[in-house]
């Protein structure tokens, strides 16, 4: 897995939100929370969102859809992706 988004589509497949939607392969923009310490990406759907959280221990994410799917490393690209995000005061 080399992006966010090719992560957050495979924590969205084996996750307990998932009912059946498909994902687009797109997603809005990243968001971090500075009061949660964490990522968010909403997957466009077929049929509406979905999020998917990240939250660093390490140099690790934690993945999360719905419960904790699995964690990832943390590449170049992904803290670049990282870095990049949209911060949000909540």
């Amino acid at each position: 897995m080399n992006t966010l988004l090719e992560i957050a589509i495979k924590a969205f497949q084996q996750g307990s939100d998932n009912f059946g939607e498909k994902p687009t392969g797109e997603a809005h923009e990243l968001y971090y929370s500075k009061m949660l310490k964490s990522w968010h990406l909403s997957l466009i759907l077929d049929q509406g969102t979905a999020g998917v959280g990240f939250y660093q221990e390490g140099d690790r994410l934690r993945v999360i859809s719905g419960h904790e799917v699995f964690k990832a490393e943390i590449t170049t690209e992904i803290q670049k992706e990282l870095d990049n995000a949209i911060i949000c005061e909540i």
